[in-house]
């Protein structure tokens, strides 16, 4: 028995490389006040708590072998949110 093997030359058949599995952790805290006819909400979010480097994106058929791009490091946001009612 023969095995026949077609080897194609499109950009990406040959790329074999693949990212790991990775599990990102993100947390939010908030708390608000509560007036007559006013509220203030006021939250923290982290996101990528452990700061883990992962791919974030693939690029398909990059000329320069740059299959992934990294996703953000750790990164905080900060809000405030005021309501008035009339």
């Amino acid at each position: 028995m023969t095995n026949w093997a077609i080897l194609s030359l499109s950009p990406v058949s040959w790329q074999r490389d693949s990212a790991g599995a990775y599990t990102v952790a993100s947390l939010r805290a908030g708390f608000m006040q509560r007036g007559r006819n006013w509220r203030l909400s006021e939250f923290l979010r982290i996101e990528n708590v452990t700061d883990k480097r992962y791919a974030g994106s693939v690029i398909v058929a990059d000329a320069n072998r740059r299959f992934y791009e990294s996703a953000p490091d750790r990164n905080y946001l900060f809000g405030i949110e005021a309501v008035i009612g009339f």
